[in-house]
């Protein structure tokens, strides 16, 4: 007759796994785990590296550029307007730039400033002993016009050399208040005013013989001053 206990114990051993059998079994679970993890690592890479290169991909047209048809369609188009205004920008800035033209310094004669209607013109009269000096200022317009003065003082007459020294002025020595005054000439008036000169340089000494030039200002704001009118002074050469 067997024993029953010895059955037993030989059943308990043969249930038992070896040392080596539950080292290798160890070694598979940690393999298994390790390869888990390596997986979800190299997802989270590859979806973080997506993100950046969505992010850092340039727009042309409206579109974003994407490596994949399936990552294109999750992004929105741009919107109607933002579309529109990007059209409009791209054809301004294929038209070519405007023009300038640059003119040489001259005015044209569109823009060149109309010519003064008033007519500025000196003249000497011998009237002894001494000269009669004229300005005459004619409106050659058909419409009137108005010059204002920064004082009362409407003319002056300046007489010098030939060579441009000068000898005698009507003005030296005069007030004038500091009133600020104008003048009106209707349509082609005419309006003169007359001085007289006795000879004598600003000095007071009498002026040589001879030939010299007198000029003619409008005092006017700006003022308008003649071109030099030689006259003949006693006795010329």
């Amino acid at each position: 007759m067997s024993d029953p206990l010895e059955r037993l114990r030989g059943s308990a051993s043969s249930d038992v796994p070896s040392l080596d059998a539950i080292k290798s079994r160890a070694r598979r679970t940690q393999q298994r785990r390790y390869a888990a993890l390596a997986s979800g690592t190299l997802v989270v890479l590859l979806v973080a590296g997506i993100g950046l290169f969505l992010r850092t991909k340039p727009v042309s047209h409206g579109h974003v550029e994407t490596a994949s048809a399936p990552l294109a369609s999750a992004v929105p188009s741009m919107s109607a307007p933002a579309e529109k205004a990007a059209q409009s920008n791209s054809f301004a800035a294929s038209q070519p730039a405007p023009t300038v033209m640059r003119s040489s310094g001259a005015l044209s004669a569109d823009t060149a400033a109309a010519p003064d209607p008033l007519v500025v013109t000196v003249g000497a009269t011998k009237h002894v002993p001494g000269e009669d000096f004229t300005l005459k200022v004619c409106n050659s317009a058909s419409s009137s016009v108005t010059r204002s003065f920064p004082t009362t003082q409407r003319y002056d007459f300046e007489v010098s050399t030939k060579d441009g020294r000068p000898v005698w002025k009507w003005s030296a020595g005069q007030a004038f208040p500091d009133i600020v005054t104008s003048e009106t000439w209707r349509g082609k008036e005419c309006k003169s005013w007359t001085a007289h000169w006795d000879g004598r340089a600003s000095s007071g000494q009498p002026a040589t013989p001879g030939s010299y030039n007198v000029i003619g200002t409008l005092t006017s704001s700006p003022p308008r001053r003649t071109a030099p009118v030689p006259f003949c002074w006693n006795m010329c050469g």
